[in-house]
């Protein structure tokens, strides 16, 4: 009877630890998390220059089980596509549990756009701009290895995902020439970096023109070299074309350059109520939002309203542009490295940076070394 009763245990403890999800639950029997947010069916069309935002955060409920005398569980959220059943699941992200679960706690993992939209296109190969329906869900596992708890899958979160294909950042336009007042036609000099609303997006420049500018556009693939300067007139760039010598008069005016279009524009900035600052700074995870530790950057001698930091190394994580250090101006940006004009938070990558900021638009570049 005594070994009938031990190959029983054996039988039940086999069953409970099985790694697979499919299984009879294990006795006694563990309860799911439960998927709280965000609404069932919703779409969300995925785009290069949010990849470093959060598409969403999925909230989940998990119970304290003590008496089930398991480890500590680690709660992994899985995606798959839809008609699978969960056969091909990846792990999208990993949370551990807290240190004091209580017989409720609640956890939420924010999904980022970029690795959301990796393992769309990369992982399960997808087709960029078509839509897909896919699924996620919650599932535990006790210590390091693949083995689920039976019975631990929550209920489902159904998405609609149009992922997108990842292209390389256009290489940074810079400008060259006399058009600060100083003779510049240094083609080395990557200080004139050019901004963008957006990493894909047409380079542009607000700012304080000296009279009888002329300058051309040096992508920076040829910074050191004269063999492709863009110059050009009357709107049309070309890489023979001459000085540009469309500003005779000093003052504000917003310059942009399509070197793929070979077109550019310049149209006259009214500055006339636009505040000046005595100090810029960046403030953000690096130095936990404290008013100590920002990074100070300098105003450029040539336009009140330019703003630089040379050789700044950053890790990844969110930060802000703020005035004469407070909060009652303060500028961020939806995206990496070019962007700008929102109030959102920016998210930075790992590395070592020239920051330029222009305080009459909110745009910033954070050009790598």
């Amino acid at each position: 009877m005594k070994i009938k009763n031990i190959l029983f245990l054996m039988i039940a403890v086999l069953a409970f630890v099985s790694c697979s999800d499919d299984d009879e639950p294990g006795i006694p029997k563990y309860q799911a998390s439960a998927l709280t947010h965000p609404e069932n069916g919703t779409a969300y069309e995925l785009l290069q220059r949010d990849k470093n935002n959060t598409v969403f955060d999925l909230t989940w409920t998990s119970y304290k089980q003590s008496e089930l005398g398991l480890g500590v569980p680690t709660y992994c959220v899985q995606v798959d596509i839809e008609g699978n059943n969960f056969k091909y699941a990846q792990i999208l992200s990993q949370v551990a549990e807290v240190s004091e679960p209580t017989l409720e706690t609640v956890y939420s993992a924010p999904i980022k756009v970029g690795d959301l939209n990796s393992m769309l296109a990369k992982t399960f190969n997808l087709t960029p701009y078509e839509p897909y329906n896919i699924e996620i869900r919650v599932i535990t596992r006790i210590g390091d290895g693949d083995g689920y708890i039976p019975g631990s899958a929550s209920n489902v979160f159904k998405a609609v995902v149009t992922p997108y294909e990842e292209v390389a950042v256009p290489e940074a336009i810079h400008l060259i020439g006399n058009m600060f007042g100083e003779n510049s036609w240094d083609n080395s000099n990557t200080k004139f970096v050019m901004f963008r609303t957006a990493n894909d997006e047409v380079n542009t420049y607000t700012g304080l023109f000296a009279s009888g500018s002329e300058f051309k556009f040096i992508p920076q693939g040829y910074i050191g070299s004269w063999d492709f300067t863009y110059g050009g007139s009357d709107g049309t760039l070309s890489s023979s074309g001459g000085n540009i010598t469309d500003i005779t008069a000093a003052g504000y005016y917003t310059v942009t350059a399509d070197i793929v279009n070979l077109k550019y524009t310049i149209t006259p900035y009214d500055a006339s109520d636009a505040a000046e600052y005595g100090d810029v700074e960046l403030i953000g995870e690096f130095n936990s939002w404290a008013d100590a530790g920002t990074i100070k950057l300098t105003k450029a001698a040539y336009d009140p309203h330019i703003w630089t930091a040379d050789n700044v190394t950053l890790t990844a994580g969110k930060l802000k542009f703020r005035a004469d250090a407070g909060w009652a101006m303060s500028w961020g940006g939806k995206t990496f490295p070019y962007g700008g004009g929102t109030g959102d938070d920016l998210v930075v990558e790992d590395g070592t940076y020239f920051v330029k900021f222009n305080d009459l638009t909110g745009l910033y570049v954070f050009f790598s070394k």
